[in-house]
């Protein structure tokens, strides 16, 4: 209004600048230490002591972060106005891998990288070259964004005791605190999930990843088919259904291996052969092939005790779960089509040395009543309900879905389950799958879903791979997974060489993510292959994994 309101008028001529009185009162509270808190052994007060989570200095401060530390700011206001002598210092998250990840798009001139801190963040060109060092980055949004906008909204801090994340004597604090913790019983020795980079080797958080941010992990059911001697396990969400197991799948082009897993030869992918070295599984690699070393092959179904044939598929993903798929047409949509265009490719099947009459001799097997679908096989209702008539078509996911829930919520399993006949799917599942794990049928397996991402993508990292499954316990000797890459070999020519994965010893200690870094390692934000994975020492909390998810179709 350009004026000062004074008894209700409005006079001209004058105009109100708020930060030219903030600023005077707050730099003379500046210069009087108004908001130093010393230790006064003697006093009668009491002591109020607090603390807020360290922002990261990866970017500016945005409107979020007033809110964050103004809520813990009128709280101490509120504190001293009662008498205490408050302590309210502040800190900058630095151990991390974020930073590194912008540092070294920077160095690399990425357009995208230099649009953000020239556009957004308004760096001068000439300051660009200090923000190539991690340390450098951080502390310029400390000072030039952090630091300006907190003193500038004149927050209650004690300037005096700021520090980052790296100084030494606040990483023997969380030392300490760990340490005091196990003292006290607090710590239990095992293995936890994390999500996992195996570029890198270190845990990564949601904050770390690039692309899929909403990905999480899930376990999977292993179901171990037979080969001769062979395991050839494959996932899936859905271990109900392995009575209605059909036949089977595997990209005849992939890569796989078999390989010895705790005592057991086993028949996966190349890539599921390091998922399970990840997951803490002992695996010796002995022999390398493409899948079409398996297709018109028969594996046995580990409870049914049937014969089921491998066929080719192009949908399989081999880099999803154990890279062999099994099929229960009956009750998945997206089996049922498969089935049916594989009857009707009869030169394809031809060309893999299988018979189509064998082909055409599948039929569906309905183990799961469900009362939504007038069909025996909900499968095939499903299909004709949304006009499905091919993989491409868009409703199969839809119809997959529709039929999974339907089943999984009101599906009730039929006689051939025994004790479970009668069952509701949601009310057994779980149950049924511990019980054929416990006999030796079953094993599991953890599985990355990419939230927002299609599910045969994973997330993306800061440093340029992708997010997968795996579980790490931390050891003394570490290992670095052999990061896998398409080798544009055709069937029949010589497979590579076998190497066996090195075992990683056990220790404990403490999670990456918690224990400070040296300097160098600060606030790297990866792109790199990152996985889930398991450490070492947790404070006392579990996870159970979901259930009644469609799996993709790197999974049965």
């Amino acid at each position: 209004m350009g004026g000062l309101l004074d008894c209700g008028r409005v006079t001209s001529g004058m105009t109100y600048q708020p930060r030219e009185i903030e600023e005077k009162w707050q730099d003379r509270w500046a210069e009087g230490g108004r908001y130093h808190a010393d230790p006064e052994p003697d006093a009668d007060e009491d002591a109020t002591f607090v603390t807020v989570p360290y922002p990261y200095p990866s970017g500016g401060m945005h409107i979020g972060h007033a809110r964050t530390y103004t809520v813990p700011d009128v709280y101490a206001r509120y504190r001293r106005l009662q008498g205490d002598n408050v302590l309210f210092p502040i800190a900058w998250h630095v151990t991390g891998t974020p930073i590194i990840g912008a540092v070294n798009r920077l160095q690399k001139g990425e357009e995208e990288q230099l649009s953000v801190l020239r556009d957004t963040y308004n760096v001068p060109e000439d300051e660009l070259e200090t923000l190539e060092t991690p340390m450098g980055f951080a502390r310029y949004f400390i000072e030039n964004h952090y630091k300006e906008n907190m003193q500038s909204l004149g927050l209650s801090i004690d300037w005096r005791r700021e520090f980052t994340t790296n100084d030494e004597r606040y990483s023997k604090f969380v030392t300490w605190q760990y340490e005091t913790l196990r003292d006290h019983g607090r710590l239990e020795k095992g293995l936890h999930p994390v999500k996992y980079c195996t570029d890198e080797e270190n845990p990564v958080t949601t904050h770390d990843i690039l692309e899929g941010e909403e990905a999480e992990f899930q376990e999977y059911t292993l179901v171990k088919f037979g080969h001769g001697d062979t395991v050839v396990p494959m996932a899936t969400l859905r271990p109900e259904t392995v009575r209605g197991v059909t036949n089977a799948y595997i990209d005849p082009d992939a890569d796989y291996v078999e390989a010895e897993v705790d005592g057991e030869r086993w028949l996966v992918s190349d890539e599921a052969a390091e998922k399970l070295v990840l997951q803490q599984r002992d695996v010796r690699i002995l022999d390398r092939f493409t899948g079409d070393r398996l297709v018109g092959e028969r594996v046995t179904n580990p409870v049914t005790g049937e014969d089921v044939l491998v066929l080719p598929a192009d949908f399989v993903d081999a880099d999803n779960a154990t890279g062999v798929v099994m099929s229960v047409p009956a009750h998945s949509p997206d089996d049922w089509v498969a089935l049916e265009e594989a009857k009707a490719d009869d030169d394809r099947m031809r060309e893999y040395g299988i018979d189509p009459a064998d082909v055409d001799a599948i039929e569906p097997k309905a183990i799961i009543d469900v009362e939504a679908y007038d069909d025996e096989f909900p499968a095939r209702a499903a299909v004709a309900e949304h006009g499905i008539e091919s993989s491409d078509d868009p409703a199969l996911e839809d119809a997959t879905q529709q039929v999974y829930n339907r089943e999984f919520h009101s599906g009730t399993l039929k006689e051939m389950y025994g004790e479970y006949a009668g069952e509701v799917v949601e009310d057994v599942r779980d149950e049924l799958a511990d019980h054929f794990q416990a006999s030796g049928e079953f094993d599991t397996i953890r599985v990355l879903r990419g939230g927002r991402l299609p599910l045969r993508r994973r997330g993306r990292s800061r440093q340029a791979g992708h997010v997968v499954p795996h579980v790490q316990r931390r050891g003394l000797e570490g290992t670095r997974p052999r990061r896998h890459r398409r080798s544009g070999r055709h069937p029949g020519e010589h497979p590579r060489p076998a190497r066996p994965h090195r075992r990683l010893a056990e220790r404990v200690a403490l999670h990456p993510e918690l224990r400070p870094r040296h300097p160098a390692a600060v606030g790297r934000r990866l792109r790199h292959r990152t996985a889930v994975g398991l450490d070492g020492v947790h404070v006392l909390l579990h996870h159970r994994p979901p259930t009644g998810r469609r799996p993709s179709r790197g999974v049965g």
